[in-house]
């Protein structure tokens, strides 16, 4: 299996979160980055490639547009939201539809599945 298989990036604001998630994907075997600068985030995913990158929408410089064209169309990286009650972005990231969100408050193991079946759908 290539290694990019197993990585995913996570890019929000919030360090707490970050570390949490970061921590319970890592024991379940992932290989996991995090940022927490949106303004990053389209270039960071290129560099990388993960599998999957798991974001929160809401963060000042999110660029739809790039994460669409960038890092969905042009690399077929796999997003999931990660949004909360006042979030204003849930199904569309610029043209791109996101197949999956998540409440900031998700059981890990619940995320950590999400992140496994997207991963398997990239493998197909």
């Amino acid at each position: 299996m290539n290694k990019n298989m197993q990585t995913v990036l996570i890019c929000h604001n919030d360090f707490g979160y970050l570390n949490k998630v970061q921590k319970a994907l890592e024991e379940k075997g992932f290989d996991v980055d995090s940022i927490e600068n949106a303004a990053d985030l389209v270039l960071t995913g290129i560099r990388l490639h993960p599998s999957v990158i798991v974001v929160n929408p809401d963060m000042k410089a999110f660029n739809e547009q790039g994460v669409c064209k960038h890092l969905i169309q042009e690399k077929g990286i796999q997003v999931i939201l990660v949004i909360d009650k006042h979030s204003t972005t849930r199904a569309m990231v610029g043209d791109c539809t996101i197949e999956d969100t998540v409440d900031v408050n998700t059981d890990l193991n619940a995320l950590a599945n999400l992140i496994k079946k997207h991963i398997s759908v990239h493998q197909d």
